[in-house]
């Protein structure tokens, strides 16, 4: 398991939180009935994160990385897939599951201070190029 975290130009920290604001408030009074729990947390979230961030808090982005390393069979494999899943579901965090670069994932949690932000390339429909 690996946590990577990286600080986010105030700059672009103040608009994610603006966004993350107006986001939050977007839902609930676009909501058919009532809002409900879920929304008006995350919008006291979202306010909440933009007072610290007016008073000098800094925003920073961060991924928690788990790998399986030792599956001596199919059955193990699938097993300690499912214990994964179950922990992120608890959590109430998104993820997502490597398909096709599990080697790379594998090494980038490894205690080598490799930067995985500083081996990619955005793809051009992200630069807006496409």
């Amino acid at each position: 398991m690996a946590l990577i975290y990286r600080p986010v130009d105030p700059g672009q920290g103040a608009r994610t939180v603006d966004a993350m604001v107006k986001n939050a408030q977007w839902r609930i009074d676009t909501r058919r009935g009532r809002a409900t729990g879920f929304d008006r947390a995350a919008r006291d979230v979202a306010e909440k994160t933009e007072e610290q961030l007016a008073k000098g808090a800094r925003l920073s982005a961060f991924a928690l990385m788990v790998t399986v390393t030792f599956a001596p069979t199919e059955k193990a494999y699938r097993d300690a897939l499912t214990q994964v899943k179950s922990l992120m579901n608890s959590v109430i965090l998104s993820y997502r599951f490597v398909e096709h670069a599990g080697s790379a994932a594998f090494h980038t949690t490894l205690p080598f201070g490799v930067l995985p932000w500083k081996h990619t390339l955005k793809p051009l429909w992200m630069e807006g190029v496409l």
